[in-house]
């Protein structure tokens, strides 16, 4: 599901890493504050972190968003990961956006930041 660790460039463009904690979820909370009512947003995050080893390894959190329902993807970065799907009637206030938007931000301030180029937003 997840690419393989080093087969992409860690965070993408220069300056990605400022997409983290209170940066990323004011950026994440402007993107989608200006969607259009028909906008399907994708939300990509990564975290890497250091393992017992001295080595690195890291972990992807995906989640997407429609009026109806909301669906999470997660795992280590070149694992099939986990899936998880939501309705709309399990989301916070009844919305998947809210919800994204709400869970996006958690991850964040938990070190994940945003990949812009695989995001839709």
């Amino acid at each position: 599901m997840f690419p393989e660790h080093g087969k992409e460039p860690e965070t993408g463009t220069p300056g990605d890493e400022s997409l983290t904690g209170t940066n990323g979820i004011r950026f994440l909370t402007a993107k989608l504050a200006n969607l259009p009512a028909t906008a399907n947003p994708a939300v990509y995050l990564r975290k890497t972190y250091r393992t017992p080893d001295g080595g690195s390894a890291s972990k992807d959190w995906m989640g997407q968003a429609r009026s109806e329902d909301m669906t999470l993807q997660f795992g280590r970065t070149g694992s099939k990961g986990q899936q998880r799907f939501y309705e709309a009637k399990d989301c916070r206030r009844n919305n998947p956006f809210h919800e994204l938007a709400l869970r996006a931000g958690q991850k964040l301030r938990e070190g994940y930041h945003i990949i812009p180029e695989k995001s839709s937003l």
